[in-house]
């Protein structure tokens, strides 16, 4: 069984936090340095239960190079929770410039090769 696990974007400090806990509303609040001030962000990234070929954890808004088949192109996406087919997918850019038109295909469907290379936070410039 996946264990649930959650980050946050702290967008005053710019840097990635695992918080104290996240509302239904989907706010995580944390307490920085136990001050016990909490602190808010509605940027709440969930784990998706799948590890990249470093072993590093894959969370959504993760951007990663992808490759589908054995000694085939990498492609750069973010990882996304789709609301239509209820599953993780990739997403990536027919320009390569992180917007317009795009292509997405499920976890299931690719993933010979996960790395991620960064975040839509800390890296958006990936995407361009």
């Amino acid at each position: 069984m996946t264990k649930l696990k959650f980050r946050a974007w702290d967008v005053k400090n710019k840097k990635m936090i695992e918080p104290d806990f996240i509302t239904k509303k989907g706010e995580a609040y944390w307490d920085d340095e136990k001050t016990y001030t909490p602190r808010t962000s509605t940027n709440v990234m969930q784990f998706t239960g799948r590890y990249d070929i470093n072993k590093k954890e894959i969370y959504e808004s993760n951007i990663c190079n992808v490759r589908k088949e054995p000694k085939g192109i990498w492609s750069v996406c973010e990882v996304m929770w789709s609301n239509h087919i209820y599953c993780w997918i990739f997403r990536g850019y027919y320009n390569g410039k992180g917007k317009g038109d795009y292509y997405s295909f499920r976890f299931e469907d690719v993933c010979l090769e996960i790395e991620v290379i960064g975040n839509i936070y800390e890296n958006p410039e990936l995407l361009d």
